[in-house]
């Protein structure tokens, strides 16, 4: 029915558009609607494993950018990961074996990164999934939350310093935004940064601030942050006069006592990834630690984005072995017991 009332709507609108001199013919006036002809394609024979044809649209690069993800994944994901999830470890090593195949910040052009399409890094993520969701976790965090919004809100010199580094593998980043008090609300983050004049640094805590102290002391604290408890690189969302803005804290400059990052124990999913906390205390931090071009919620919001991007192929994964399943459990079974 819809079908029907959009050609209607589209023929009435073809017709007014006429001029008002052209006398057209009987034949033309009742002739059917003349539909572009259809994609090259668009008719190939069904593929029960490739419902909507996905291989049959991607480039050659991106061809081989899934197969080298799928090798890598089955020969040396898979087996890893029933030991993982029962004890909820993850294999820093990880890492590196995927930034040697490219895969890591797939979509950024230059530092070491492949300069793949955002196509290449939806199957990069589908083909992780494949395995389990926090490997494809693991990988989007890195991809995603901590080299793209260094790439997009960075100076050029933490670009040429961390990128290559992270996209090797030989870092590993993570993203902190949300918080325990206010998980879906980062608006209404504690954590804030005071700019230190006399230093030219920028002192990040948690928020409970005392006026009537020359030093203030900051409390706050994040919360549910995948990596964090082997990051070596954070990308921190903390107010700033009021404003939220991004800081990129690197581990090895941050003197004792300032981050805490512990791990969160005992996950009833996502096992196989690193999950925990965020604790800064009095940490300081040198100017070029801020991302000069991210300024709002927009800039934390636009990396979220680009995570869900890879989260819908990981989802897309997930169906996709769920109907698998479900077709495999119908086949086995007696042809008098499919249906009815």
């Amino acid at each position: 029915m819809l079908r029907r009332l959009a050609l209607a709507q589209t023929r009435r609108a073809h017709r007014a558009a006429r001029p008002l001199s052209a006398s057209a013919s009987s034949a033309e006036e009742h002739a059917p609607f003349d539909f572009p002809p259809p994609a090259k394609d668009g008719f190939v024979p069904f593929d029960a494993s490739d419902a909507l044809n996905v291989g049959g649209r991607l480039t050659e690069d991106e061809q081989l950018i899934r197969e080298t993800a799928r090798s890598y994944c089955q020969e040396q994901l898979l087996p890893r990961i029933v030991a993982a999830n029962r004890h909820e470890a993850f294999d820093r090593a990880i890492f590196r074996e995927m930034g040697a195949l490219g895969l890591l910040g797939a979509t950024i052009d230059g530092y070491g990164c492949a300069g793949a399409s955002s196509n290449a890094y939806g199957l990069i993520a589908n083909e992780v999934e494949k395995v389990d969701s926090a490997y494809r976790s693991a990988l989007s965090v890195q991809s995603s939350l901590v080299m793209h919004p260094i790439h997009k809100f960075g100076a050029e010199e933490t670009k040429a310093r961390l990128l290559p580094q992270l996209a090797a593998g030989e870092l590993v980043g993570c993203f902190g935004l949300t918080e325990p008090d206010h998980g879906s609300d980062p608006d209404g983050m504690k954590s804030k940064a005071e700019f230190d004049a006399s230093t030219g640094e920028y002192a990040l805590n948690r928020a409970n601030l005392q006026p009537d102290c020359n030093i203030r002391v900051l409390n706050g604290s994040k919360h549910w942050i995948t990596n964090a408890p082997i990051a070596d690189v954070l990308v921190v969302w903390a107010k700033l006069d009021g404003d939220v803005r991004g800081f990129v804290l690197e581990r090895s400059k941050l003197a004792p006592g300032m981050l805490e990052t512990p791990k969160i124990e005992g996950k009833f999913s996502l096992r196989a990834s690193e999950t925990g906390s965020i604790f800064l205390a009095d940490a300081r931090v040198g100017p070029d630690a801020i991302l000069p071009k991210a300024k709002g919620l927009g800039a934390p919001f636009s990396c979220l984005n680009s995570a869900r991007f890879g989260i819908a192929w990981g989802a897309l994964q997930g169906s996709t072995r769920e109907r698998n399943s479900q077709l495999q459990r119908l086949i086995s079974r007696p042809v008098s017991t499919r249906f009815g």
